[in-house]
Parts: structure tokens; sequence; C-alpha cells
């Protein structure tokens, strides 16, 4: 077993701030993955496209993009796609895979939500995934996420964050045997950005 091994991966997929066509649909463009090792990756990734990343000699990682579609009966599909308009829902789903002959520990998974969307409750797997509302992802708590503010009478009042808040996603998993993967998934809403 690799006792205390601490990786913090984080796949990010950001959607371009670009609108085209008289549709007004988003394109999703970059994608960067980091570990702790400092490996780096930043390419173009559409939606529905795979990306496979070599996140550091213990892990390697894999990011998939659909565009969730309901037919009439409300069955859902995930499509690959060029674009996504506003009001389409996304799944990201990240798959990370041991490639060592021996159990690795304490790992923590990064989903950072991109610009341009808004977080869904619905979707998250594993759901016990931590959130953060902090563009550096520095303090993360179990959802739904508060804060203080203030209120008429300028006294402290906990409030829900409001989804459109949340930045980044954080799942940990104690163990993953040698050969073996995880998938976590989130989904987004496309907002409009006009």
């Amino acid at each position: 077993m690799i006792s205390k091994l601490r990786l913090l991966l984080v796949l990010m997929v950001v959607s371009s701030s670009s609108v085209y066509g008289a549709t007004g649909n988003t394109t999703i463009a970059k994608n960067t993955a980091s570990a702790t090792t400092s490996v780096t990756s930043s390419d173009s990734l559409k939606v529905g496209q795979v990306k496979t990343i070599a996140t550091a000699a213990t892990l390697a990682s894999e990011l998939k993009v659909f565009l969730v579609s309901k037919d009439a009966k409300g069955v859902e599909t995930l499509l690959p796609t060029e674009s996504a308009p506003p009001g389409a829902v996304l799944e990201y789903q990240a798959t990370y895979k041991n490639l060592t002959k021996n159990s690795v520990t304490e790992l923590q998974f990064d989903l950072p939500i991109p610009n341009g969307t808004q977080f869904q409750k619905e979707g998250l797997y594993p759901q016990k995934a931590k959130a953060s509302s902090m563009v550096a992802g520095t303090v993360f708590a179990d959802m739904p996420l508060t804060k203080v503010v203030k209120d008429a009478q300028n006294k402290d009042k906990v409030v829900l964050v409001p989804l459109a808040e949340y930045k980044i996603l954080r799942w940990s998993q104690a163990e993953l045997a040698a050969g073996k993967s995880i998938t976590v998934r989130a989904r987004v809403t496309v907002i409009n950005n006009k």
C-alpha cells in the first residue's frame, strides 16, 4: 500500500466566454489537469469528447463531457455535441485509475464548476461531495453551503449559498485499490452569457 500518499487532482473545464451563432450557444473550450506533481496539460475539449490525461505516475484520469437530452417519456440520453445553448444541461464524468500495483490512500478529486454554468444538485455522484464557493477552493464544506450575511437590522443571518455561487466540488476517497478506478459525476446548466 502506498501509505499517506496525498494527491490533489484537479480537472477544470472552462467554458469559453465567447458566444457564437444566432442561438447563443456556448462552446466548451479548455481542459486543464494538474496534480501535486505539477503535471499539467492544456488542450481544447469539446462537449462529448474524451480527454485522457496522465496526472501522475500513480493515477490516470479521463474526462468526458456530455449534453443531457430527455425524450418525450423523460428518458435521459448523454449526447456528444460541439456546443451547448443556454439552459442546456451538461454532465461531466471524471474517471481516475490507479496505475500502480498497490493501494493509494487519502485521495481528493476536485472538479471546478465551469464559467458560464451553474451547478445542479441532481446528478451528483458520489453524493458525498463537498463544495466551495471560493474560486481558489481553499475552504470546502458539506452541501448545502451556507454563509453569513447582514439582515435589515444589521444582524448576522445564516443563509444558503445559491447554487450559482458554487465554484468547485471535491470528493474524498480513503483508498483506491491497485488497478481499480473511480468515476465522479456532476451536472451543470449552461447559463445565458448575454
